[in-house]
């Protein structure tokens, strides 16, 4: 199977959080998206080959840890974490075997809910929670870190993104048929990899917590509230700061 005949697009499109909320997309919003989720697996492939977009166990559990600690430095109470096994809902390479790992971080608050009324800070706030989980798979995996990891949130992000520009620069409502896509996912990387930094932070100085939840779930594969607050205590209350 050649990259050019892999459409991974339905992996990033099914049930749970990310599933509900892509799905009350208006038809443009959603248009843009799919073509960030498009870039950056298409440039991740090119890079890295399949193993890309694969997922371990390990993977996962960097993945969800780096969420569990930025909520917790963000003073967001986690109640639960898992990762999980699935099997492709789409034909794969046989490189990628049959299942990948993915998981779910819990709060007692949740950020996903969001809209042009939002703040700006708001809205990055929320972008930084969506790119936390790459940010602790990139510290923990190291040369193993795959560069098509989470290219839902990260495009997640590039939706916040991109409202936050049009509330800087118009306070108004944006229209996405507008956008020169193209041009746009050149140049927000720059704003994401702010956002990235900022948020990389945070992990560096939460590493060793950072460890110990993803060591956790290595043998557990969910960890309930209890747990949950056992591993982040201590955690470093560090703000990002609110800029793209």
């Amino acid at each position: 199977m050649n990259n050019s005949d892999f459409n991974i697009q339905p992996v990033f499109l099914g049930d749970g959080p990310m599933g509900s909320l892509v799905s009350q997309f208006d038809p443009l919003t959603l248009n843009f998206y799919n073509h960030a989720v498009e870039y950056y697996t298409n440039t991740a492939l090119a890079e890295q080959g399949f193993r890309s977009l694969g997922s371990s166990r390990h993977d996962a559990a960097a993945h969800e840890a780096g969420h569990a600690v930025w909520y917790a430095a963000n003073g967001i109470t986690v109640t639960s974490i898992k990762v999980e096994p699935k099997p492709w809902p789409v034909p794969v390479p046989k490189e990628l075997g049959k299942e990948y790992w993915t998981g779910l971080t819990v709060t007692n608050e949740p950020l996903i809910a969001f809209g042009l009324s939002s703040s700006v800070d708001e809205l990055i706030q929320i972008a930084q929670s969506f790119i936390a989980g790459g940010a602790g798979e990139l510290l923990l995996r190291g040369d193993k870190f795959r560069k098509g990891s989470a290219a839902d949130e990260r495009a997640m992000a590039q939706v916040l993104y991109a409202m936050v520009d049009a509330k800087r620069v118009a306070e108004g409502s944006i229209d996405f048929s507008m956008l020169d896509l193209n041009a746009v996912f050149e140049c927000i990387g720059q704003a994401q990899m702010i956002a990235m930094s900022g948020v990389f932070k945070v992990m560096v100085s939460n590493k060793p917590t950072l460890n110990r939840v993803s060591a956790a779930l290595l043998r557990h594969d969910q960890i309930d509230r209890d747990l949950a607050s056992e591993l982040l205590k201590g955690v470093k209350q560090v703000t990002c700061a609110v800029t793209a």
